[in-house]
């Protein structure tokens, strides 16, 4: 699932039964006058990129004490109620 907002590519999940390459996936996607992609998710793989701490009043409830995702960790789309 994505959209493109002007020169900004957001890509909210990728939904797949076998494994995908999400670079792949994301050079399939942008176009010339892209200049952005935002990930509206955490990517399992070891992808270089920017990482930013996102805050939004949709929250992932856990059951465990202690720090179990990082700060940057954004649970997608498709995974809230």
């Amino acid at each position: 699932m994505h959209s493109m907002k002007g020169s900004v590519l957001h890509l909210f999940d990728m939904i797949s039964e076998q494994k995908v390459d999400l670079e792949t996936v994301i050079h399939s996607l942008v176009l010339e006058n892209t200049t952005k992609v935002i990930l509206h998710f955490t990517p399992s793989d070891d992808l270089v990129c920017e990482k930013e701490v996102y805050e939004d009043s949709n929250v992932l409830f856990v059951r465990q004490e202690g720090e179990l995702f990082p700060k940057e960790f954004k649970h997608p789309m498709t995974s809230q109620a």
